[in-house]
């Protein structure tokens, strides 16, 4: 029954790990039960003389089956839904139901027999009699099932316990297996330590069992009636008992320390250890990888004091206490000692957060201290908004995170540009908006996609704080909206949202980004997720083929994927099969073969792709049968650099394209693109930027090294010397990137993007080097430059980059 119903619900219901994890409840309390039967039987026949292990084994050859029956149901699902990794599926079923079981059952073992110390003359009339010797009365299965339920909960609740008062938010559990803690993370980062913990239940029972099985204790220590006797002949049997154990014993204690050493135990302490680095300041304390550079925590520990003065301002009070900070290397790093991979966390009942791979600016810095700030609005002893006093209120927690925090994304993305505000309206002209109230369900929350739920949520918090005042906000998140009416503030809200004046390319963009399901209505969340970070990897080694092979696994389980038609495109031009590339692109595009529904910013991305691989596919065409020279030809054929109608034709093409965007990085490619085909520009320019540094896979010091000698050649390009400069920049050189900068804006770029990014990068460099003044000032005078374009929520960031400056500035002469 439980496999049927597991069968129904979205990512249950495939052969996967989410599927294992839940069939270890049931399976927890079959296993136990089977103990209890398997000792029952066998203590009222003659294989009592049986060790207690081979009691333990003999009761899991003919329960082992019980564990199996899930699968039934589930395989039979396959055919209605798919699975994408049939060996990791049987392999996580092996790992948690099937060694939950066996734990399970010794378990229950260990309860039944215990009835077996109890001294002879406290047999009651319910004695057995069998082959003429006395045998004990053994306890009811019912309260037998009744202490593994008691065990059950210890072990749920030393679980619970654990995630709250340790960082760590997955748990290692003796009957559940392990949970996963972080619901956004899709790659599980689990390997061999899931294996390594499961065998140190498998011992730990084990040993248990072992102990019970030879600890004399009746013939020992009850033997005697003085008391001092007892205690000495219980230490003997303590002494025997270890020494018929010993094997067994040493080996739980070695598979204990080793998994110590793979971190599957992680109380503070141990996480902080692990890191190594410890500083602090009037607010913080601040832990991170021992390797760091100084400078680099001084700043970001300087960072942490700018986002208290910021999060002060917008609660309008200070915090009571002060708050753990938490850095690791990568989203690996994390996982390993914390629990969570890619998912940001925050633990308010704690005043802690934990963060991969930060930076200055990192504005995932300032949404998780929001989570710790709220806990002096929130009430005891668990800090958070809930719902009905019971469920946490995540609607209101990540809404009052985004509302504090106001732009999105980890840098200067798309998402960036315009505010949660203008995100929210455009959903709603595009019918997608899912009701408020539905979205302020605990319920609900989750059955929408993290983008859109955080962006309409954080949406409405600021704006009831800007209604209500801040007062009524903290008390809307500390009653977890119980006994307040928002209806008429809803109302207002929609009308507001409503009357925002939003473009198409807005509203276009907006359906893009935000409209794509939650986890829970994705396929193989978790395979495809470490398929697509193993394809990311191999095309960083330069493993093209392999990379390629990935992407199309993952097109073969989800049809349509669109990340991977567009990673099949770029790798199939990088292994110079620039037709194959064409053939993906326009195909895709051809609504009457494609089988797959294009987001708009997808669309553009084939457009851009269709025009700058017609020109490589003529060439290729036109080249000899018998050539065997590679398919990019290492010159350009004259007859297309110089056609003036072609060139007309590709630069009209990218202006077109150019038009449809609102993606700043977008616009800067397509611009440089339109440049290369700009009739006046220089041939050997054209040549340079369309075949060395767009086609091939040079490295950043190789395509610096080729910028370096254009801009000998050709002094007066505002283009490369722009290309040049964010070389420099890339590479840290800031006072040679600065100089170029300023020298592409002097001789005026050909778009407006290209000029918003040197000024950007201009004001950055002087922030990198310490300049804070003159950085302050210049981030000011960008915001001042409406001729480029400067959206609300960029606008929001370039103040926020100002006014750190202006701290940082403080901080430095303090």
């Amino acid at each position: 029954m439980w496999g049927l119903i597991l069968t129904q619900a979205p990512l249950l219901n495939l052969l996967s790990f989410e599927f294992a994890f839940a069939c270890c409840l049931p399976l927890s309390f079959l296993g136990a039960h089977s103990g209890f039967r398997a000792s029952k039987i066998l203590n009222y026949t003659n294989s009592s003389k049986l060790s207690i292990i081979k009691i333990w084994l003999t009761g899991l050859k003919t329960s082992i089956y019980l564990a199996l029956v899930p699968l039934v149901p589930i395989l039979l699902n396959a055919f209605w839904v798919r699975n994408c990794n049939w060996f990791a599926g049987f392999l996580f079923y092996l790992l948690l139901p099937l060694a939950t079981l066996a734990i399970a059952h010794g378990y229950g073992i260990l309860i039944y027999r215990f009835n077996s110390f109890r001294p002879q003359s406290n047999l009651s009339d319910q004695t057995v009699v069998s082959s003429n010797k006395t045998v004990k009365p053994a306890i009811s299965e019912a309260k037998a099932l009744i202490y593994f339920t008691l065990i059950f909960m210890i072990a749920l609740l030393w679980g619970i316990w654990g995630f709250i008062s340790t960082p760590s938010v997955d748990v290692f559990s003796v009957f559940m297996g392990y949970y996963p803690g972080a619901i956004y993370d899709e790659e599980l980062f689990i390997g061999f330590r899931l294996a390594l913990s499961r065998l140190e239940d498998f011992m730990l029972i084990t040993v248990l069992l072992i102990l019970q099985d030879h600890w004399k204790i009746e013939r020992l220590a009850f033997q005697s009636t003085r008391f001092l006797n007892r205690i000495k002949n219980l230490a003997f049997s303590f002494m025997y008992t270890l020494r018929l154990s010993k094997i067994s014993i040493l080996t739980l204690i070695i598979i204990h320390f080793w998994a110590w050493s793979l971190d599957l135990h992680r109380p503070a302490f141990w996480i902080r250890y692990r890191l190594g680095g410890y500083t602090e300041s009037a607010h913080f304390q601040m832990y991170y990888p021992q390797a760091w550079s100084k400078d680099r925590v001084k700043k970001l520990l300087t960072e942490l004091e700018f986002n208290y003065q910021e999060l002060s301002q917008f609660f309008q009070q200070k915090p009571t206490q002060s708050f753990a900070v938490y850095f690791y290397q990568s989203p690996k790093h994390k996982k390993r000692l914390m629990g969570a991979g890619h998912t940001l966390i925050a633990k308010p009942w704690q005043r802690s957060i934990h963060i991969h791979a930060p930076y200055v600016g990192d504005r995932v810095i300032t949404h998780e201290l929001t989570h710790a700030f709220s806990a002096d609005i929130a009430p005891q002893p668990h800090r958070l908004s809930m719902r009905y006093g019971l469920l946490p209120h995540m609607s209101l927690i990540e809404g009052l995170a985004v509302a504090a925090t106001w732009t999105r994304g980890r840098g200067s993305g798309l998402l960036s540009r315009l505010s949660p505000h203008q995100w929210t309206a455009a959903l709603r002209r595009l019918g997608i908006a899912p009701p408020l109230k539905a979205l302020l369900q605990p319920s609900s929350f989750y059955s929408y996609n993290s983008s859109l739920a955080y962006t309409m949520c954080g949406s409405f918090v600021r704006f009831y704080r800007d209604e209500q005042g801040q007062d009524a906000l903290h008390h809307l998140y500390a009653s977890g909206g119980q006994g307040i009416d928002l209806d008429e503030l809803i109302d207002r809200w929609h009308t507001w949202l409503d009357a925002l004046i939003l473009d198409d390319l807005i509203i276009n963009t907006a359906e893009a980004l935000l409209k794509y399901p939650s986890i829970f209505s994705k396929v193989c969340a978790h395979e495809l997720a470490a398929r697509r970070s193993q394809a990311y990897e191999l095309e960083s080694q330069g493993k093209l083929a392999e990379a390629y092979a990935l992407w199309q696994s993952i097109d073969h389980d989800v049809p349509g994927d669109q990340k991977s038609l567009l990673k099949r495109i770029h790798l199939s031009h990088l292994q110079g099969d620039d037709q194959q590339a064409l053939k993906f692109a326009q195909h895709a595009l051809n609504s009457d073969q494609s089988q797959i529904t294009l987001s708009y910013l997808v669309e553009l991305r084939l457009k851009e792709w269709i025009i700058d691989l017609d020109s490589q596919v003529q060439i290729q065409t036109n080249k000899p049968e018998q050539s065997q020279a590679p398919k990019t030809p290492s010159v350009q054929p004259q007859a297309i650099l110089t056609d003036t109608t072609y060139l007309h034709q590709k630069y009209q093409a990218y202006t077109e394209l150019l038009q449809q965007s609102l993606n700043r990085s977008l616009w800067r490619r397509l611009a440089i693109k339109r440049y290369a085909y700009a009739v006046n520009t220089p041939h050997e320019l054209r040549a340079l930027l369309i075949k060395q540094l767009w086609s091939s896979n040079l490295e950043n010091k190789e395509k610096q090294a080729l910028l370096e000698q254009a801009i000998s050649s050709h002094p007066h390009s505002a283009e490369v010397h722009y290309l040049l400069a964010r070389s420099y920049f890339n590479q840290e050189q800031y006072e040679l990137a600065h100089k170029h900068f300023e020298s592409a804006l002097n001789m005026k770029l050909s778009h407006h993007s290209l000029e918003y990014e040197s000024f950007r990068l201009q004001a950055l460099g002087l922030f990198y080097r310490a300049q804070y003044k003159q950085a302050h000032i210049a981030f000011e005078n960008l915001r001042d430059k409406a001729k480029l374009h400067i959206l609300e929520g960029e606008d929001y960031s370039l103040r926020l980059w100002s006014d750190r400056s202006r701290f940082f500035d403080q901080h430095q002469s303090l």
